[in-house]
Parts: C-alpha cells; sequence; structure tokens
C-alpha cells in the first residue's frame, strides 16, 4: 500500500484525510468499523469509550477516492479528579482557615503561611 499525507491529530481533532491506494486492487479491501484493540494497554487516568471509524468515498474526475477517518474518544477516570484536584484543594482550604485561627503572636502562623503560599505556587507548575 501507499501511504501519502499522514496527519495526525489528537483528542477528537480532526485532521486531513489519509489517502490509501493499493497498487494491485484500488476496490480489494475492507475497513474496519472500529479500531482493533488486540494490544491496547488499560490506563489508570483515562477510560477508552469507544473508537468509531468512517470509510467515506468521493468522485473526483471520474476516479474514486476513499478516505479513512478513525476517532478515539477518552474520558478521564472521576478518581484522577478526586487525587489530582479536588483533595489538594480541600487541604489547602482548610490549612489557610487554620492559619486564621491561630493566635497573632505565635510564630506558627508565618510558617504555616509560608508553607500555604508554597504549597499553593507548586500545584500550578
Amino acid at each position: 500500500m501507499d501511504l501519502t499525507n499522514l496527519n495526525t491529530g489528537s483528542n477528537d481533532t480532526k485532521s486531513s484525510p489519509m489517502p490509501i491506494r493499493d497498487k494491485n486492487d484500488p476496490q480489494n479491501y475492507f475497513v474496519h468499523d472500529a479500531i482493533d484493540r488486540t494490544y491496547y494497554v488499560i490506563n489508570g487516568e483515562w477510560s477508552l469509550i469507544n473508537t468509531p471509524g468512517v470509510r467515506v468515498v468521493k468522485e473526483f474526475d471520474g476516479a474514486p477516492y476513499h478516505e479513512l477517518y478513525f476517532y478515539i474518544r477518552i474520558r478521564r477516570r472521576t478518581l484522577a479528579y478526586g487525587i489530582n484536584l479536588i483533595i489538594p484543594s480541600l487541604v489547602i482550604s482548610v490549612m489557610t482557615v487554620l492559619g486564621f485561627t491561630l493566635p497573632p503572636e505565635a510564630c506558627e502562623k508565618v510558617t504555616l503561611g509560608m508553607f500555604i503560599f508554597i504549597l499553593f505556587c507548586s500545584s500550578f507548575f
């Protein structure tokens, strides 16, 4: 097969078509309606919903051109949201409220404030 103009996309981004031509017989090949998941490795952060495929045949100057579109639909697992986003935000919020409840003359208040500031800054990088 002759593969030309191979462009890749991600996250349901539509890329330009990939023309596939068989030099022997362009009409004698079969396209499955989904991507084969034989070698798919399960990920802890993402779940694979489906992998549909679409075959479109267009005629240009009397010659048929076959376009194959494959899409990969994924969803982020909720456990990843809890561990990476929600729990750290709650911990920083509780520590900030704790910093306001300490008396002004306590030296731990300044240390706690600096610790919260460092946690807040490191969560962005």
